[in-house]
């Protein structure tokens, strides 16, 4: 019994050492390309010893390189490999684009696909369509929070049920006045956007800004990732919304359709009388 014991504490031991040196990697961005190892130990909050005990077993793998003037560290060539393999065999990144830039044209906004991870929603690419006026900031390195975004929303109430079970564990952390921090002020949010066939969010994650999501999905019909639009606050009245949801709808059918999902027909029902809502304006 004991010697089970042991084997299961080592396991999980072995697990959060695994998952403290791959999330190293995470604190990378196009602002911070390059870290050293004094920086990785005051962001990551582990000791000097064991932050360069990570960062060499993730440079040995590969995963990082070292700048040989700085000896500060940057993404290494295994990145560029997998990211290489994940897109030839599942090619929902260049899938994105397209259809990303299409929506964004189209509606003379920010959008941007995103990709479900196991702390919330993950950026894949995002384009502005716009020439003038206010403009939405977007960070491709930021994770963006289940709780507080329309992606994140979207994907909570059409994508496995089991993401919804987990954020009840979480503490939610609060971004702005407007940002719900109770899990059964979010689970009633998301049951409504089941209900609506869309989330539609409104300066929950920064001041001044609106957005609406739907999501795309995997062959089972489950969510893997949302497509979303982002806009100044004052230019999302009721007319642009259903507007820009009609357009939506294509983009996400799209996606779903080119790698390889299926989007469920109770929601295509809904998304075709968001349409001709939109039809009749």
């Amino acid at each position: 019994m004991l010697s089970t014991l042991h084997a299961i504490g080592g396991e999980s031991f072995r697990m959060a050492t695994v998952q403290n040196a791959l999330g190293l990697l995470n604190l990378f961005s196009p602002n911070q390309p390059e870290i050293g190892l004094t920086q990785f130990k005051n962001l990551s909050g582990f000791d000097k010893g064991t932050t360069n005990r990570y960062l060499k077993s993730l440079k040995s793998l590969g995963f990082l390189e070292q700048n040989t003037e700085t000896k500060a560290y940057r993404l290494g060539p295994a990145i560029v490999r997998l990211a290489a393999i994940r897109e030839q065999t599942f090619p929902v990144s260049r899938v994105a684009e397209i259809h990303v830039n299409e929506l964004a044209g189209q509606t003379g906004e920010l959008v941007h696909a995103s990709l479900y991870t196991d702390n919330g929603m993950s950026p894949l690419y995002h384009f502005d369509g716009g020439i003038s006026g206010a403009r939405v900031g977007f960070d491709p390195a930021e994770i963006l929070p289940l709780h507080a975004t329309s992606s994140g929303i979207a994907l909570l109430a059409f994508g496995a049920p089991e993401i919804l079970a987990s954020l009840s564990k979480s503490k939610l952390e609060k971004f702005t006045s407007q940002t719900d921090t109770s899990f059964d002020a979010v689970r009633q949010i998301v049951g409504k956007v089941k209900e609506l066939g869309f989330a539609h969010m409104s300066q929950s994650y920064e001041a001044e800004v609106t957005s609406v999501a739907l999501p795309f999905f995997d062959g089972s019909g489950t969510a893997i990732g949302t497509i979303s639009v982002a806009t100044p606050q004052f230019r999302m009245t009721e007319e642009f919304k259903i507007s820009v949801l009609s357009k939506a709808v294509n983009t996400s059918r799209a996606i779903t359709s080119e790698i390889g999902g299926m989007t469920p027909e109770q929601l295509n029902r809904k998304w075709t009388l968001i349409q001709t809502e939109a039809e009749a304006l």
